[in-house]
Parts: C-alpha cells; structure tokens; sequence
C-alpha cells in the first residue's frame, strides 16, 4: 500500500509538516507544533492513500469531521477532568491536551485536503491557499504594511541594527518555494498547468489589493491623561508611549531612507495632548508636511486657512474623543481616493448656502498621514496623478465649500439643525457634569448687547472674545496628573495651548446648549501664502480648533486668538522653499515631451489593478454571453421540430429526444452506436425514432411528418414516466445538457 506513495508527495507532505508546525508553533506550546507538523504529515500520506480507494467524498468528510471533533473532545477531556489532571499531573496534562488539539486538527484538515485535491485536480487550489495562510500566519501582525511587525521577528532584528525588510523579502521567497513544491506534487500535466494559472491569478489579485509601501502608525489617543491610576499602571503607561513614539520616529525614518509613495504617518494634531506639552524645539518639528495648490486667490475669513483632518465631537465621560458610533461627523475625509476614484464627502453646508462658495485645490503630501486632509469643508476628493514620486508621497484633487462673507452676515442664524433627532442633538451637547462651565457661559453672555441677545453666534462669539483676553497661550503648559485638565485650564491656571482652547470653548458653547465639536489638521496664516497660489504647511502648523454648528452655514470655525503669548511663535515660512515645491506640484499640468512619454515611469501595481478589472469585466460579460447563447441553442434543438420539414425533420426529432435524455443522465457512451444506444435504453419510441432517421438519412425515404412527432410525443411521455420531475427539471435549467447529448 505504501509502495504507491511516490517522493514527490513525501515532500508535498514535508511542506504541510513544515505549515502545521509554523502556525502552531505561535500559539501553542513548540512540542505542541512537533506533534501538529507529524499530524500534517501524515494526513496528506493518509490523504493520498484514500484518494486511491473507492471511498466516496461525503464519508470521506464525515470522518475527517469525526476525527477533528474526537480530539477536541479528547483534549478537552484531558485538560477539565479533575482525576486525570491529578493523575497526570496540571502541567503534563495540559500538554497532553494541546498534543491532542493541535495534533488531531492537522491530521483531520490535511487529510480532508488531500484527499479531496486527490479526487477533484481542482481543489489544489484551495489546498495551496491553505497552506499560504498558515505560513502567513505568524507574520500576520505584519499585513497592511506594519514595519515595526512581528515583534518576535523585527526587534531582534532593529536590535542588532539588521533591516527586516529583506528577511521578510526572503521568508516570502521561501513560501513561495514551499508552495510550488506542493503544486509539483501532482499526478497530472493538466493538473499543473491548471493549478499554475489559478496560482498565478491569485498572486495577481493580491498584488494589485494589497497596499504599497503602506506604513500605518499606531492612533492612541488619551489627550486627558485622567488619574486614578496606580504607580504600577502609570509606569505601564509612560513604557507603553514611549515605545510608541520611538516607533513613529523609527518608521518615520524608514519611510524617508526606503522613498516616498506610502500613505505612513500621522497628523501631528493627533499626537498632541491635553496632559503634556509638545516637544519645545519648533525648528526641529517645522518641516514641510504637504504643498497645496489653490485654483485662485481665495482670501479666509478668518485669516487662516484650516485644513480639517478629524474631529473630536464624542463626549465619554471623560473627554473628547472621534465619533465611534458612525452616525455622526460624516463630513469628513476618512481615507485617501483610489486609483481613478472619486470620494463624495457628507459635507454639513448645503449646496445653495449663500455664505459660502466652491474651491477647488492640489494637495501633494511629503510626510505620511494616516488620513488626507481637506481645506474647510469638504465636498469631494479624487485621485491625481502624484507629479513627483521621488518627493510627494501622495498626491489627490479636492473641492471644498469655503465661507466668503463676513461673520456679520451670520449672526441671524440658528444653532443646529432642524432635521437632528435627540440623540445626534445629545453628541453634540455633552459635556463634563460641572456646573462651573455654564457658569462661566452665563457670565459671558451677561456682557451681550441687547440686539445680540438672541443671537446664537453672537452668544458663542462672545465666550470666544472673552477666552482671547483671558487665556495665555503657551507651549509650556503641563497638566499631567490632573484628573480633568481643561476645568484646571479653564478655572485655575488659564494656561494652555491650542487643545486646551478648542476643548474649553467647545464645553462652554454646549453649557448654553449650542452644539459644537472640535477640529483637528493644520492651520496656517494666510498671509504665508504671498502672492502665489501655493500654500506650504508645516508640522509645526497642526492645529485644534473649536467649531459651532449653524443652520444654514454648517460647521463653522470659530478658533480662539489669545492676545496673551509666551513663546510658541512660529516662524515664517522660507519663500524659496515654498515657490520650489509650488513649482514641483505644478508639474502635474505638464504633459511630458513625445521622447520622454514613452519611458516615463509606470505604476505596475495600478496596471496590474487595470489589467484585472479588465480582464474581470470580459470574463464577467463572457459568461454572460455563453451562458445565454448556450441556453438559446439548447431551446433551439428542443423545439426545431415545430418548424423543421423535410428529411430535417427526422434529424431534429432524433436530436430532441436525445438531448431531452441527456438532461436525465442517459446519453451514448463512446463507440457506442445509435440503435444499440436505444435497444439499451428500453424505450421503444427511441428505436423506432432512430431507424426513421437513418432510413432519411441514408435511403431516399421521405418522411412522414405525423409519424415522426408522434413518436418524439411517446418518447416524451415514456421519459416522464421513467423519470421524477425533479431530475428532468435540473436538467432542463441545466444549460450545458445538450454537450453530452451524441
């Protein structure tokens, strides 16, 4: 019996032994992964062995199911039993249990597979995607482009100043070794070539999904830093952020040394705290982030352009913190377009507003982000070609809707929107129970003139005005440890930077029950920009904001302008370097020269996307094609004897019943000729039906017309009897019948 297994499937069976032990070997004890690579093996030596027999497919899976659900019993009744647990002792049984787990689930799974790629050549396919998975497995924390993952494997590696990058190129090439063995390891040349194809596909298909040169950062956000924490827990924390931040700037220098071209990083916004101060040195953190171009000469309202990237608008008890439940702040730009995609934004300003007016821009990115950003408020983002790979990261085309009057011309509006329910009006009005804030906010508005007292900007107005002669900006401000930092910062200290100020004003208009959230990106003086249309922004430029909602306007910026300083001032941007990368970006708008167009650089991974949505769309229309034209011909044989005459007519009954046989199962074997054919069948309207045919066919008799559909009427009938409904009606929507039909 074993003599038939030959040493191509011994290695095949080396290859499951190697999947089985590797993907174990992560979760589970390294005995545990010994005993799950000898399961492995010897399921596909087993698998191979009654793929050979006259076992059918359904036994087959049942007792592979069998064997998998009787060691999972097995191990758990070795593990939860309290006498063998003290007979064998908590440790020995509980690595008998994890013997038994692991080792039944790889010898019932690689059985199953085997023996079913065995029977069917086709399903190798699924055995060889098994496999893939189960290498991948323990580099799964790697996908989406985590650099600074596995641990297990990258920080040995960083640690010995060794790059992961190549060790992770060559554990892939040795997957792919260890898969083309098992797809070599099959009995057939047609087999191979299938299986090659199908491979190569799917290899395609991950290579165009997949993202390129993507290096995503970690998003923790606890800007509050709220006590009540242990010594213990504090120092788990500060580890924790460290660790961290040393991996961002890790990441942020490999993505410098390994080229532009990912969508890596983050907004320095995010990484700002309520608790803790930004680092000081803002020569060191002032380096350009993205280049935008504006379509004109649109000069803000509020003398700053704001770049909106996120928004902080969900009150949980403790802080501010992104919306989780996915209803509200659908304003906002959540991941960059595609290729030849365009991203429609939710924006909150309505399509007529009076207020405001469409802009269109150019955002070339230079530092990675997680997310893109748009000029406030988006109303759309798409694709664009990235004029200077070598330089921008990134590069896409937005529209926003821009406010264009005056504040004046918005204090007759209303707070809110009519069409919110309860709970949207509750996000937005949630805040600390203090009753300091509303306090404050009443006090403030005492201050009101009288012609503004019902007037919800004037209101918020107001609170702003009185921040900006009360507050002092400063970078220097450090509330860690303090159990609610914005009430320290609003109520004792007033010391702050722009999170503090965002959060306070924000909590102060919901006191009055104006609904109001934070905004997160960059923010940068207008006056920067100069007599260009491009507008550099700059790391140091992350911003925080506070918003209020305006019927008929939407969310509207109404940031805070301490006139109190202490240090933090930014200094100007250089002009040279703004005008060269202004310069870089417009090179979008040049069409290459007719000598360099034919060399210049092409994307693979977005040819590769093309070819497959191409090849996808022919695919899909040509089965469709097929699939109706071979129900058309099938109909076409069933009923040409209505209108068929002459000799023809002879043909097509003959052909009909055949064909309405075939769709139960009973058609010609090779060699076989028609009259033995239909002596075997038994029916005698066939035979009658077949010596017509060949007496027209053959001799110069004519055919009798009525004879010939009276007997394809017979035969009808004969087949009706023989046959249950259900198995005529299968083969009757089955539009490949007719193929078997000789």
């Amino acid at each position: 019996m074993f003599s038939s297994i030959r040493w191509r499937e011994l290695a095949c069976a080396l290859v499951w032994a190697v999947a089985a032990g590797v993907a174990t070997w992560f979760v589970s004890l390294p005995s545990a992964a010994i005993i799950a690579a000898w399961g492995g093996f010897g399921g596909y030596l087993a698998g191979c062995l009654l793929a050979g027999t006259r076992l059918r497919m359904l036994p087959a899976a049942a007792m592979a199911f069998g064997l998998w659900l009787f060691s999972q019993m097995l191990a758990s009744l070795v593990s939860d039993n309290y006498a063998l647990a003290s007979l064998l002792g908590a440790e020995n049984s509980f690595i008998l249990s994890q013997w038994l787990a692991w080792g039944g689930q790889a010898l019932a799974s690689t059985c199953l597979l085997r023996f079913l790629s065995g029977r069917q050549p086709a399903l190798i396919t699924a055995e060889i995607l098994s496999v893939t998975l189960l290498l991948a497995s323990p580099l799964a924390a790697h996908r989406q482009g985590y650099i600074s993952r596995p641990y297990f494997l990258v920080d040995p590696l960083w640690s010995q100043n060794l790059d992961p990058i190549p060790v992770l190129f060559g554990l892939g090439a040795l997957a792919a070794a260890l898969l083309v063995v098992l797809q070599n390891g099959r009995r057939t040349r047609r087999a191979s070539w299938f299986d090659l194809i199908l491979l190569f596909l799917l290899i395609s298909v991950l290579y165009a999904i997949l993202p390129n040169r993507k290096l995503l950062d970690f998003d923790i956000r606890d800007p509050l830093g709220v006590g009540g924490k242990s010594n213990q827990d504090k120092e788990k924390d500060e580890q924790r952020k460290e660790q961290e931040e040393k991996e961002r700037r890790e990441r942020q220098e490999a993505a410098k040394g390994k080229g532009k071209g990912g969508k890596g990083g983050r907004s320095e916004a995010q990484d700002m705290e309520l608790d803790k101060a930004p680092d000081q040195d803002q020569k060191q953190k002032s380096k350009p982030v993205a280049i935008v171009l504006l379509d004109d000469d649109y000069q803000p309202t509020f003398g700053y352009y704001y770049f909106r990237q996120t928004a902080f608008s969900q009150f949980n008890g403790k802080r501010l913190v992104e919306d989780t439940t996915g209803t509200t702040d659908r304003d906002l730009l959540r991941e960059y377009p595609g290729f030849n995609q365009t991203i429609n934004i939710e924006t909150s300003v309505p399509a007529n507003s009076p207020y405001h007016r469409d802009l269109t821009s150019f955002v070339a990115m230079i530092e990675g982000h997680t997310r893109p950003f748009t000029l406030v408020d988006g109303i759309s983002a798409s694709s664009a070609e990235n004029p200077n790979p070598s330089q921008f990261m990134n590069a896409y085309d937005c529209k926003s809707r821009v406010l264009k009057v005056d504040y004046k011309e918005l204090f007759g509006l209303k707070a809110g929107n009519p069409n919110w329910d309860e709970k949207t009006w509750k996000h937005y009005t949630e805040l600390p129970d203090d009753p300091r804030y509303k306090a404050l906010a009443e006090k403030c508005l005492s201050q009101l003139p009288a012609q503004y007292a019902h007037s919800d900007f004037a209101k918020a107005l107001v609170i702003k005005l009185w921040m900006d002669k009360t507050v002092t900006y400063t970078m220097k401000a450090n509330y860690q440890g303090s159990k609610d930092p914005v009430a320290e910062y609003l109520f004792v200290r007033q010391r702050g930077y722009c999170v503090h100020q965002a959060h306070a004003a924000v909590y102060l208009w919901r006191s009055i029950g104006l609904p109001a959230r934070c905004g997160a990106g960059y923010a940068t003086d207008a006056r920067n920009r100069g007599s260009g249309s491009s507008v550099l922004l700059r790391s140091a430029e992350a911003h925080e904001w506070p918003e209020v909602y305006l019927e008929g306007a939407g969310w509207v910026t109404l940031d805070i302008s301490p006139e109190k300083h202490e240090g933090g001032e930014l200094e100007e941007p250089d002009p040279n370097l703004q005008r060269l990368l202004g310069e870089l970006a417009r090179a979008k708008s040049k069409k290459p020269p007719a000598e360099e167009k034919a060399f210049r650089k092409i994307n693979l991974q977005e040819l590769m996307r093309f070819l497959l949505l191409a090849g996808f769309q022919i695919l899909k229309w040509g089965f469709l094609t097929t699939f109706v034209a071979n129900y058309l011909y099938k109909f076409y044989r069933r009923f040409e004897p209505m209108w068929a005459s002459g000799k023809r007519l002879a043909v097509a009954v003959l052909r009909s019943g055949q064909d309405q046989l075939a769709e139960v199962g009973v058609v010609r074997a090779y060699g076989e000729g028609r009259l033995e054919f239909a002596r075997r069948v038994g029916m005698e309207a066939l035979e009658g039906l077949t010596y017509r045919h060949f007496g027209c066919v053959l001799g110069e008799q004519e055919p009798n017309s009525k004879e010939l559909l009276q007997l394809r009427e017979q035969l009808h009938q004969q087949i009706a009897r023989r046959y249950p409904v259900w198995r005529r009606l299968l083969g009757f929507i089955n539009p490949l019948s007719w193929w078997s039909s000789r």
